[in-house]
């Protein structure tokens, strides 16, 4: 009994021992795995708060961005402005905005849907009015209100330059107009968007579902889907976004004069996209068209001219279709002159033309391609050039002399003999064919036509 008594002591001792031994061991790994989850706890919860606290911040940011934009147009003399019905939320807030002057008003319930880096501002239920009366269904009936959307970038407020934002309207609906001449035109959904890109630039876009016009019973015009651009350079639109801005809070004729003279100053870049195209001049004559038709005018600063590119895909009747494509470039001093002159500067428009004819300009036709519905191709490339040098004044006009320089190649056969014809000899495919004026003659390949 004792011998196995002292047997078994030991044993229990033993064994007790490790038990105890074991739950020590344990315990510690237990916590030090609580410890991750409880700082991860702790984490989310800090940042949690820092993004609420933030929301907090950036929705009271742009309410009260709003206020100061209220408070810039009750400073002008023509419009008052007020916000109603503010209902500020850390997510989403909502308000009324009405802006009125004598004869006007416009009021838009606006639904902020605030970010942290963003903020999107829209309303579906703009209304317009003008003397008492829905301006909107003045355009049309089918136009009973606006719908508006706005993106702001939140780094954008405190500047105030709106870089990185944009505002869109939209007028769902059918908007109709008809001269006294009897020509009528639809366009169904106009929407117009604005938008100040990181760059600085600013960007006009003007869309459209369908377009229709007509004028009489006869002549017609219709374009589907269509999309038309104006990108205006950093330094051009920094301008226009000034001047707009003092227009839209004082509707006075001098802020007025100052935006439209900015808004002529300079040739914007634009970008035209439109499909099924179609036209009919009268019942007479068959109807003409094209399936897509793309335009681009872009400045290319680099080498001081415009670039004017384009294609038209599909042109032509029924019966027989071809594709089009161009490119040419126009030295850059014709353009600006041609938009100072169309900006009313009259006084100087013979110094003007002077001055550009002096500098010998260029037009040069870098590509001009047609394709027929057979897949024949004729091409012609060159230019087209002033020589300036003999140009002293407006009267120097009569004198001065204009060559143009092209390849054609393609060409069918018998074009050649038919032109010979026509009085205009060595037209040969492939071969330059040059083009004179001067002191009011034609010349051919030096073959003078009158």
């Amino acid at each position: 009994m004792a011998g196995s008594g002292n047997v078994g002591v030991p044993d229990r001792t033993e064994i007790s021992f490790n038990k105890q031994d074991f739950f020590v061991e344990k315990t510690p790994n237990r916590s030090s795995k609580k410890t991750p989850i409880i700082i991860a706890i702790v984490g989310l919860a800090v940042i949690g708060g820092g993004y609420l606290g933030a929301m907090h911040y950036v929705s009271n940011k742009t309410m009260d961005f709003l206020h100061a934009q209220v408070d810039k147009i009750n400073a002008g003399q023509s419009n008052h402005a007020e916000i109603q019905d503010e209902q500020r939320g850390l997510f989403t807030s909502t308000a009324k905005l009405i802006v009125s002057d004598q004869a006007s008003s416009i009021s838009a319930p606006l639904t902020v849907h605030h970010g942290l880096f963003s903020t999107d501002i829209e309303s579906d239920d703009v209304r317009i009015r003008k003397d008492g009366k829905n301006a909107l269904q003045a355009l049309s009936n089918d136009i009973d209100k606006a719908t508006l959307a706005v993106h702001l970038k939140n780094s954008s407020l405190k500047e105030d330059d709106f870089r990185g934002s944009s505002v869109a309207l939209t007028l769902p609906g059918q908007l109709t107009s008809e001269d006294e001449d009897g020509s009528r035109a639809k366009i169904y959904n106009p929407a117009l968007k604005l938008e100040r890109n990181s760059d600085g630039t600013l960007v006009a876009h003007m869309t459209a579902d369908k377009v229709e016009t007509s004028e009489g019973m006869a002549s017609f015009s219709n374009f589907g889907s269509s999309a038309i651009s104006f990108t205006y350079d950093a330094e051009w639109s920094e301008q226009l976004v000034q001047a707009g801005s003092a227009y839209a809070h004082d509707h006075s004729d001098e802020n007025r004069l100052a935006l439209e003279k900015v808004a002529t100053a300079h040739l914007p870049d634009i970008h035209a996209d439109m499909q099924d195209l179609k036209n009919r001049v009268s019942m007479s004559m068959p109807e003409t068209g094209a399936e897509h038709f793309v335009f681009d005018i872009t400045r290319d600063k680099a080498a001081s001219v415009t670039r004017v590119a384009g294609s038209i895909d599909g042109i032509g009747n029924s019966g027989v279709k071809g594709n089009i494509t161009l490119k040419m470039a126009l030295d850059q001093r014709i353009i600006d002159t041609t938009m100072k002159l169309s900006n009313g500067d009259d006084a100087n428009m013979q110094q003007d033309l002077v001055a550009l004819a002096q500098t010998s300009p260029r037009v040069v036709l870098e590509e001009l391609r047609m394709f027929d519905h057979k897949n024949i191709a004729l091409s012609a490339t060159g230019e087209a050039s002033i020589d300036g040098s003999v140009v002293k004044s407006i009267d120097d006009f009569n004198l001065t002399a204009v060559v143009a320089k092209f390849t054609v190649k393609g060409l069918p056969d018998g074009a050649g003999e038919m032109a010979q014809a026509y009085g205009v000899p060595g037209i040969k495919d492939g071969q330059p064919v040059v083009i004179t004026v001067d002191k009011g003659s034609v010349a051919v390949n030096g073959n003078t036509l009158f």
